[in-house]
């Protein structure tokens, strides 16, 4: 299970590429195409061995003024956990 502290990495042998604020991900062990849209682009692009903490709080930083206002980092956090999850469950993402 994964918690603010996770530390998350992209797993290797992905082909990554960035088309129009979406990213193209192709894994060449399952040979499956991921599209993610630009909320799941900055989570899989910034999953570097950074914690899930820092990830979210560099995404809430990158937000707008306007949509600072409407979230806080919590409600963030619980709204893109199962994404995170499911990235790791699909073998996109691995904990560190």
């Amino acid at each position: 299970m994964i918690n603010l502290n996770t530390k998350l990495k992209q797993t290797e042998d992905l082909v990554i590429d960035e088309i129009d604020n979406e990213f193209v991900v192709f894994d060449n062990t399952t040979e499956d195409t991921h599209i993610l849209n630009d909320i799941g682009g900055f989570i899989f692009k910034n999953s570097n061995g950074s914690s899930i903490d820092d990830i979210l709080s560099n995404l809430y930083q990158s937000l707008d003024e306007e949509s600072q206002k409407n979230f806080i980092k919590e409600k963030i956090f619980s709204e893109c956990c199962p994404f995170i999850q499911e990235l790791v469950n699909k073998n996109l993402l691995h904990i560190v």
